[in-house]
Formats: structure tokens, sequence, C-alpha cells
């Protein structure tokens, strides 16, 4: 699954959208979440992240894929 994963300052998970942010687009208006001091934007492709995961369960999966991958 294609997602944007907002880290904090801390390496902690801020915020997940669903897909890439820097495909967004097709007309004239593209919004986004707004960082904060410190944060950081990572776009990724979680395999075992999927739709049938519960908010929680997917905040437990890119937390343990953002730290796997050192992204924080």
């Amino acid at each position: 699954m294609k997602l944007t994963v907002i880290t904090s300052a801390d390496g902690s998970v801020a915020a997940v959208v669903h897909g890439h942010l820097s495909e967004a687009g097709g007309g004239d208006v593209v919004a986004g979440p707004q960082l904060k001091l410190g944060q950081q934007v990572h776009e990724v492709d979680i395999p075992e992240a999927n739709e049938s995961l519960s908010a929680g369960e997917l905040l437990q999966c890119v937390g343990r894929y953002v730290a796997a991958q050192g992204l924080a």
C-alpha cells in the first residue's frame, strides 16, 4: 500500500495519508498536511499494510516499518 508518512522530530508517527502526496494533482488545487518544525515526510510502499487493518493496526504497522527502515 502506498502511504505518505509524517514523522515527528522524536521519530514517532504523526500522520499517515493514503497514497503518495507527490502523485496527487491533476488540477490546479492540491491540498496536503501542514508540517510542524522537525517533522519529515516519507513516501513508502508497505505491502503488509492494507485496507483490512484497523486504524490502530495500521499505525502499529507503519511505526514498525519506519523504525526498521531508520526513517525517523
